[in-house]
């Protein structure tokens, strides 16, 4: 595996963990949608529901969100609306569709949380 899948999938166990200890219940990973792609995170808590985007950078200067662009906003938001026609508890939920930023150097992590940053 190349090193940014790895570095990549690594923020998405941090931001996982951060998720975890804030009370938030992990529904699924990776979630795969056949024509669409791909949630990092959907998390639920109470009635609700997290899709999540984790980006992940080494790089210092570099903010990961700026790679969330208005192809991708919408790419995300069809996805999140994939996942909630396909589990009928969800409709009952309120979506929220958040970018998490993790930067990395060497053995220090760091995590911005954007809540609702992206919604249609």
């Amino acid at each position: 595996m190349h090193p940014s899948h790895i570095r990549g999938r690594n923020g998405e166990r941090f931001a996982e963990r951060y998720f975890r200890q804030r009370g938030y219940q992990v529904i699924a990973r990776n979630w795969h949608h056949p024509s669409l792609g791909e949630l990092d995170l959907i998390l639920r808590r109470g009635r609700l529901l997290i899709f999540v985007e984790v980006k992940t950078t080494g790089t210092a200067g570099i903010n990961p969100v700026e790679q969330v662009d208005a192809a991708k906003e919408q790419r995300l938001y069809r996805l999140a609306e994939a996942f909630i026609a396909e589990h009928s508890w969800a409709a009952e939920c309120y979506p929220r569709l958040d970018v998490v930023a993790v930067y990395q150097q060497g053995a220090h992590w760091e995590l911005v949380h954007y809540r609702d940053a992206v919604w249609g």
